[in-house]
């Protein structure tokens, strides 16, 4: 078994609000249950961690140290578990949620924002995204999820979330917002959802890609 680690020695440079690094690659062979190192090097890069990232172990709390992993780059390691911690993040779904007919979707006013945005909220530990999707929009709407299918994906960085994207048919029916969360919510034609989606939003993007599928139809 080998590793390859990173002892980083910082420059001091700036590349794309990222400080540039020095780092020093050493590689380990477990030898009787003990790593030992075996050759050393160095390599030339940038740290791609997020600012403020937890840099401790989730197990026994031990800080963490960027070691090189031979597939997937700069990874934080756990010397006292002798594990790779590759970096967490949090898993949502957004529903573009449409009705019975194809030609409505239904968009959500949170509270005290002005834009309208998609339906959406986070997996619960335990949970699928599939029983997400009908669990928040029935929390939100009191309205039932007809059928959904999967579409796409995308990182929201600034939150730190994995967004799954579903195109969603909900049932015919009177909506009963959760006011605790939402200001509003309006059925809108095509044209009039991508006039009222946030721009330059994921929700856009995730609108546009559900609007192309269903002028397929």
């Amino acid at each position: 078994m080998s590793i390859a680690a990173g002892n980083m020695l910082k420059r001091g440079e700036i590349c794309r609000g990222k400080a540039i690094f020095y780092t020093r690659i050493l590689t380990f062979n477990r030898v009787g249950g003990i790593l030992k190192k075996t050759k050393s090097s160095v390599r030339y890069g940038c740290c791609r961690g997020r600012k403020g990232e937890n840099m401790h172990c989730p197990v026994c709390g031990e800080k963490l140290a960027l070691f090189l992993h031979n597939q997937e780059g700069l990874v934080p390691f756990c010397k006292h578990c002798e594990e790779f911690r590759f970096p967490q993040f949090a898993t949502a779904v957004s529903m573009v949620v449409v009705n019975r007919a194809h030609d409505k979707i239904l968009l959500a006013r949170h509270k005290g924002q002005q834009d309208y945005i998609l339906f959406a909220g986070y997996v619960k530990k335990g949970e699928t995204a599939e029983k997400t999707v009908t669990r928040e929009f029935r929390e939100e709407t009191k309205l039932n999820v007809v059928k959904y299918k999967y579409m796409s994906s995308r990182y929201h960085e600034p939150h730190n979330v994995l967004m799954l994207n579903f195109l969603v048919v909900a049932e015919n029916g009177e909506l009963s917002l959760d006011l605790s969360e939402l200001d509003d919510a309006v059925w809108f034609d095509f044209d009039g959802a991508l006039q009222a989606i946030r721009k330059g939003s994921d929700a856009e993007a995730f609108l546009k890609n559900a609007i192309t599928e269903l002028k397929k139809q």
